[in-house]
């Protein structure tokens, strides 16, 4: 990956060490923490030196504001499937998060040249699974009563969006 990936006012930049505790304040927010999973400095540590992830820091592409991070998975598959395993925006409401999604899409399918990219969503989560199907993920299935909670057992959407998908989508 180049230094950093840019998309309208956004970008995604390698996230160092030295931001984890953002990462882990963001992740541990009130509201994000109902939709995401919690890690360890450790875990994060591990997939920011591991070959197979990419552990990004969202910044507004003007200031030096950090909006959240994302990290994703699947760098090294031979399936040219890349996973959304996290994505974090802090600063909500002024649709920083859909510009990360079509910078995560436009990374995905223009420069690693991949054929799917996919995530998993609570099924509780609004919000996501309206955003994610109005950027033209696809519903692929429902993993029932996957996660324990404290509130209870909860059920996990998988949603896919594929290379041609994301070709025909731009060329509207």
């Amino acid at each position: 990956m180049n230094e950093e990936i840019t998309y309208l006012d956004i970008r995604a930049v390698k996230t160092p060490a030295s931001d984890l505790n953002t990462v882990l304040t963001m992740e541990r927010d009130n509201y994000n923490s109902r939709f995401v999973y919690s890690w360890s400095r450790e875990e994060h540590l591990n997939a920011i030196n591991h070959d197979n992830f990419l552990h990004l820091t969202i910044m507004h592409a003007n200031e030096d504001l950090v909006l959240g991070y994302l990290i994703l998975g699947g760098l090294t598959s031979p399936d040219k499937a890349l996973e959304l395993m996290r994505v974090v925006i802090d600063v909500k409401g002024k649709g920083y998060g859909r510009k990360t999604l079509r910078l995560v899409k436009k990374f995905c399918f223009e420069s690693l040249n991949y054929h799917r990219l996919w995530l998993d969503v609570f099924e509780d989560n609004a919000p996501a699974l309206k955003l994610y199907s109005s950027e033209g993920f696809v519903r692929e299935g429902l993993l029932r009563e996957c996660k324990r909670s404290p509130q209870g057992y909860r059920s996990m959407v998988i949603m896919s969006i594929l290379e041609r998908e994301y070709l025909t989508e731009q060329n509207k």
